[in-house]
C-alpha cells in the first residue's frame, strides 16, 4: 500500500515549519554538548510516531478555526463563488458550467437561474455549496485527478500554516528572549559555551517571524485556494462526461 503524502504535507509540515527553529537550536545545543547529544539520539521512534500524529491533528485543527473567517472575508468559499451568477465573468460560458454540476447532482436538486440567484441569494449558496461538495467527492481519487488532489494539498498546507501564525509569533519571541539570556549569562559569568549556539537562535527566530508577518498572509492562502476551486470547477465538464457515458 502506497504511503499517503497528504497528512504529512498538508497538517504537519506546518507544525514543522512552525517549530523549525526550536528545533534547530535545540539541536545545536545537543551537538554542543555530549551528554545531550546521547539523550537526544535515544529519542524512541513510537515518540516520534506520537508527535508526527499530534503534529498533524493540530496543524488541521488551527487551519479550521480561520477557515470560516477566511471565506467570510472573501465573499464564501471560492468554489462557491465559482458558481454564482453574479461573479460570472462570462454567462454563456456560465451556463454551460452550470449544465455540467446539475447533470452531476441529478434532478432531484436544481441550481438556480440568475434571476432565482437575485431573489434568494442565501438559497442559492445552499445549492451551490452541495454541488460542490458532490463534484468534491467525484474527483477524490488522486490517481484519476493528481493536479486537483495536489492542489487542495497545498491549499490546506496554507491555510493550515496561516492558522498556526499566532503559535509561530510565540514560539520565535521566547527564543529570542531565551538566546539573548544565554548571550548575556555567557558575557557576564564565565560559564563556558559557544555564543554560536544563541546567535543562531536569535537569526532563527527573526526570520521565521519576518516570514509568518510578510509570507503566510490571507492573500497568500487565497491564491491557493482559487487555484483550487478554478481547477475544480474546471473538472465538472469532466466529471459530467464520464457520467453521462
Amino acid at each position: 500500500m502506497p504511503f499517503d503524502t497528504f497528512d504529512f504535507r498538508a497538517r504537519t509540515l506546518p507544525m514543522i515549519v512552525v517549530w523549525f527553529p526550536v528545533v534547530l537550536t535545540a539541536t545545536l545545543i545537543a551537538a554542543a554538548s555530549p551528554a545531550v547529544y546521547r539523550a537526544w539520539t535515544l529519542l524512541p521512534l513510537p515518540l516520534i510516531l506520537v508527535l508526527t500524529v499530534l503534529a498533524a491533528h493540530l496543524g488541521r485543527d488551527a487551519g479550521k478555526k480561520v477557515e470560516g473567517p477566511l471565506w467570510a472575508s472573501w465573499g464564501g468559499p471560492p468554489a462557491t463563488c465559482r458558481l454564482r451568477w453574479t461573479t460570472a465573468p462570462n454567462p454563456i460560458l456560465h451556463q454551460s458550467l452550470h449544465a455540467n454540476v446539475q447533470s452531476l447532482i441529478g434532478g432531484q436538486l436544481r441550481l438556480p437561474t440568475k434571476e432565482e440567484e437575485a431573489a434568494d441569494p442565501l438559497h442559492a449558496d445552499q445549492v451551490y455549496e452541495t454541488a460542490v461538495r458532490t463534484l468534491i467527492a467525484r474527483t477524490s481519487s488522486k490517481d484519476t485527478y493528481p493536479k486537483l488532489k495536489n492542489d487542495l494539498v497545498w491549499y490546506s498546507f496554507r491555510r493550515n500554516l496561516y492558522g498556526l501564525r499566532k503559535v509561530g509569533y510565540i514560539l520565535d519571541t521566547l527564543l529570542a528572549l531565551a538566546s539573548t539570556a544565554v548571550i548575556v549569562t555567557i558575557v557576564r559569568t564565565p560559564f563556558d559555551y559557544t555564543l554560536a549556539v544563541p546567535i543562531v537562535g536569535i537569526f532563527a527566530a527573526i526570520v521565521s517571524a519576518v516570514f509568518f508577518y510578510c509570507v503566510v498572509t490571507a492573500d497568500w492562502v487565497r491564491h491557493s485556494a482559487d487555484a483550487y476551486a478554478d481547477e475544480l470547477v474546471k473538472h465538472a465538464h469532466i466529471v459530467a462526461s464520464t457520467t453521462v457515458e
